[in-house]
């Protein structure tokens, strides 16, 4: 699989080749890197980081490039309308040093580095909290005059003094301060033409540029992360000066500043986490602890919890040491009247929910297999009496089985509702357990815009009984469900025995099921028994239904056709695969952990071709195995055999393996698949020499030629745009009419199936009575011209009348659409479609959900084969533990409706 590209703004994946994509690097139109666009527009810094994407997809450029074309569109267009403001306003005062053209109006509010109150000054005046002292008041006379003489004396000296300084000042040159701005446009741009360029550092070879509205904190930024140690020495990372020598000294200086109350609160706690807790006494064990900080309460607490420490602390405001003392005599006295008491909880009793405790022992018995005869056990009813006491219910074996019956109650009646105005495949499939055959129905059809496969019922196929017996048992099945003929769109008939492709412990299951429970002799017999009983049911149905059998049969046949038992090389190779089995080579093989190839490889191609990988892989082993015992008798032309085999089936294996897997495939993929394959196969007998590739290839294609002529699979192919499309020759004249025709069918059997459905079938007659209308006319000109016209009585399409049906409509379109890939999704392009074409849409979503592959065998299969044996259940109840297994789906809605809960939950009460 070829390497992903990821884009780095938006995280989309795509192939190489598809798009192209940009380097982060790259600059654009304006001079200005991809990543610096970035970084300007979202703040967000682009490294070079080789672990993490370094392109953006072509999308995300057009949104990146108008988005930094409209900024500095703003930019401009601010600095404009600044300077239409400005004019005709007085100047400032200054030295005219600022170049006149460059307007910085943005200035990084969000970096405490840049966020200045006077142009991003380095030297910022401190912020002090100023406590007013009291004034004291002095009642002597004496000592009043001399205070006012003293005073007067010191204003005069101080005026004087004054004076002189600001003479001085005024003679000395003003410093200014150096800011973020001055730096950048003396030290770190160049002007060139209409442009700025960075010239911080000249060795580097920096190509950024900015336009004459610089933007200086974007600029700042640029520099401190490309270039970081010369932004470091021209005082780029420098945090603003705090510690500036103030040029007047103000008598305020000399006073003493005064701790608060607050102040000294926020030195008591500690914050851990998102809480903050009391840590003003550490030997107290104190938990108390804020969320949110309140200094008020927690000033308020420590008075009263940890008096002797607030006291220390100074958190008690008193103008004398007595009015402190009686401070805390009150609030001790308050805590001797107030004792503190202790919490102390109510025990509350344990709630259980009783339709969640039902349905979880509703569960383990049907879903995870817990036996019946657990209920039996005294430990364990003891345990269910106590937890079932509050409802009245008698948790025992009886009552678990009246639950299983009362839920299969209720699954087959949801199952009514979902199939009831729908249009369904029924697929019946064979399987074995415990020494008897079954055969499994279920339906399939589309809900909610997915394929759903329901459980309806299995057959015990016993030995005396005849076709027309197992007819009325399937029939007996579709009426359970209230399943009507005009319901049924066709019948699918798969055999068990393809099915090879199981996970778990269902393989050696299967195995032993099908070949010691049924009986299969080594030659097959019992097995082509089978086959002709189910040919037998299929002709049996065919009367009623269009019945066919699945896909997957076919590929089977095109193998197992070429594959014959009797074929020499599979016979050498099966009687050396049966000598390795002897007990004198059992301690080889577990010594050197080496598997031994399957011997048992009657009527089924993928066990031969598991046999032959399996002899393949341990290719070393074997061969050391045959020379140390000569009478193991593998030659090389065996194992030329091998490798030609292996290379033959290998596509066909993964095939098979893609199309049993657990979802649904519509026809057409899997018809697509298969040319697919068989593409492969002609390329490798155009340029090679497998003997066997040749005869594989041919098998295929008459097997894919045959599935063409069952038409419920075809319609399929019609509504597929890889096969349907504009000049397609997939299709002739008379199969796009026959399809055509087909369509028109379901889509009047879809409206008859609708509750109150009116008068809206297509009528074929209607539709020929209105082209006879113009019949005359069309007869004149094709004798005058040829070429008889369309919708003419000699044309063998269909004809087209809007009037009639949108349905021909909407199929006429399909033929003028454009082709699409190989691997385009069908089912996708239908869902997509739902609104514009909603009548071909339902009938899309018929064709498509007939069953192709073993998905509902396979889940049977698992309930029926590793179920249980030793509970010792009746029939009945293993037929409604299948239904409710098989249909996990419905098992909630079901619980629901089992009991009126409401009632239960009064008696608890």
């Amino acid at each position: 699989m070829s390497e992903q590209l990821l884009c780095r703004t938006c995280c989309k994946q795509q192939e190489p080749g598809r798009s192209i994509y940009v380097p982060v690097i790259a600059c654009g139109q304006s001079g200005v890197a991809i990543s610096e666009m970035i970084y300007e527009v979202s703040d967000i810094l682009v490294t070079l980081d080789p672990l993490l994407p370094q392109q953006i997809c072509p999308d995300c450029l057009v949104k990146l490039v108008a988005a930094h074309g409209f900024r500095q569109m703003v930019i401009s267009s601010n600095t404009r309308l600044q300077r239409e403001h400005l004019v005709g306003m007085p100047q400032e005062e200054g030295d005219g040093t600022e170049d006149c053209e460059m307007v910085v109006i943005k200035e990084e509010a969000f970096d405490p580095d840049l966020q200045t109150e006077e142009s991003n000054l380095y030297s910022l005046p401190e912020e002090e909290e100023e406590v007013d002292d009291d004034e004291e008041e002095v009642d002597d006379d004496e000592e009043e005059e001399w205070t006012k003489e003293l005073v007067t004396e010191k204003v005069k000296k101080q005026k004087a003094k004054a004076g002189k300084t600001r003479k001085a000042k005024k003679q000395q040159p003003k410093k200014k301060r150096s800011t973020f701005t001055d730096i950048v446009l003396k030290e770190c741009v160049e002007r060139r033409g209409d442009r700025y360029y960075c010239v911080i550092d000249r060795s580097s070879g920096c190509q950024r540029s900015s336009s004459l509205d610089i933007d200086i904190g974007n600029f700042v930024k640029h520099c401190r992360s490309s270039h970081s140690i010369v932004a470091m020495t021209k005082g780029l990372f420098r945090h603003p000066d705090r510690d500036k020598e103030k040029t007047s000294v103000s008598p305020r200086q000399n006073k003493v500043k005064k701790r608060t109350f607050r102040c000294i609160a926020k030195e008591c706690m500690m914050q851990i986490g998102e809480r903050y807790y009391c840590i003003i006494d550490r030997n107290s064990k104190c938990n108390y602890s804020l969320l949110n900080v309140d200094l008020g309460n927690f000033i308020r607490h420590c008075r009263e919890m940890h008096t002797t420490a607030a006291v220390a602390k100074g958190l008690f405001k008193a103008k004398s040491k007595e009015e402190e003392k009686l401070l805390i005599e009150k609030i001790e006295m308050k805590k001797l009247k107030t004792p503190e008491t202790l919490r102390v909880h109510a025990k509350g009793g344990v709630e259980i929910c009783g339709k969640a405790f039902i349905k979880n022992i509703l569960k383990m018995v049907v879903q995870h297999r817990l036996p019946l005869d657990c209920f039996k056990w005294d430990a364990f009813r003891s345990i269910l009496d106590v937890l079932a006491k509050p409802w009245d219910i008698d948790i025992n074996a009886r009552s678990i089985t009246r639950a299983i019956s009362l839920m299969a109650e209720r699954i087959a009646t949801g199952l009514r509702l979902e199939l009831q105005h729908k249009l369904v495949s029924i697929l019946i499939e064979s399987t074995a357990r415990h020494g008897q055959h079954y055969l499994v129905l279920s339906a399939q059809f589309e809900q909610d815009r997915l394929i759903q496969t329901r459980f309806l019922g299995a057959i015990q196929v016993h030995s005396h009984e005849t076709i027309e017996q197992l007819h009325s048992s399937i029939f007996e099945i579709l009426e359970r469900y209230a399943l009507e003929h005009g319901q049924i769109y066709g019948i699918v008939v798969e055999n068990g025995t393809d099915m090879f492709l199981l996970r778990g412990k269902l393989p050696k299951a299967f195995e032993k099921t099908v070949n010691l429970e049924i009986g299969a002799d080594s030659d097959g017999t019992d097995l082509a028994r089978l086959e002709e009983l189910l040919e037998s049911l299929t002709t049996l149905l065919r009367n009623q239904f269009t019945v066919l059998r699945g896909p997957l049969r076919h590929l089977h046949l095109a193998l197992n056709a070429i594959l014959p038992e009797t074929d020499p090389s599979i016979s050498r190779i099966l009687k050396f695969a049966h000598a390795l089995h002897d007990s004198r080579l059992r301690q080889l093989f577990a010594a050197n952990g080496a598997s031994y190839p399957g011997t048992n490889t009657a009527y089924r191609w993928p066990a031969k071709y598991h046999m032959i990988r399996t002899i393949s892989r341990q290719k070393q082993f074997i061969t050391q195995l045959v020379q140390d015992h000569p009478e193991l008798d593998f030659g090389e032309s065996d194992w030329q055999y091998v490798t030609d085999f292996l290379e033959a089936f290998q596509p066909l294996y993964t095939l098979a393996k893609r199309m049993t897997q657990s979802r649904n495939y519509v026809f057409s993929e899997f018809y697509m698949q298969w040319l697919v394959t068989i593409k492969e196969l002609r390329r490798s007998v155009r340029f090679g020499n497998n003997p066997l590739l040749k005869v594989l290839t041919e098998s295929c294609a008459r097997q894919v030629a045959d599935l063409r002529q069952q038409v419920a699979l075809t319609a399929g192919l019609l509504l597929d745009p890889r096969f349907n499309y504009i000049e397609s020759v997939v299709f002739s004249g008379e199969q796009r009419d026959e399809l055509k025709s087909y369509i028109l069918n379901i889509w009047n059997r879809i409206n008859a199936l609708k509750p109150n459905s009116e008068a809206n079938q297509i009528d074929e007659d209607s539709i020929k009575q209105e082209d006879k209308k113009d019949d005359d006319m069309d007869d004149f000109l094709s004798e005058m011209f040829g070429d008889p016209a369309e919708g003419s009585s000699k044309s063998k399409a269909i004809p087209l009348n809007s009037t009639v049906t949108p349905v021909l409509q909407q199929l006429k379109s399909l033929e003028i659409e454009p082709r699409q890939p190989h691997d385009y999704d069908v089912w996708n392009h239908w869902l997509q479609r739902s609104m514009s074409h909603a009548e071909l849409f339902s009938v899309a979503m018929v064709v498509m959900s007939l069953p192709t592959n073993n998905i509902c065998l396979e889940r049977s299969y698992a309930a029926l084969v590793l179920a249980d044996r030793s509970d010792g259940l009746s029939e009945q109840t293993l037929d409604e533990l299948l239904l409710i297994r098989l249909n996990r789906s419905l098992f909630e809605k079901a619980v629901l409706t089992m009991y009126d809960w409401k009632k239960v939950t009064r008696s608890q009460e």
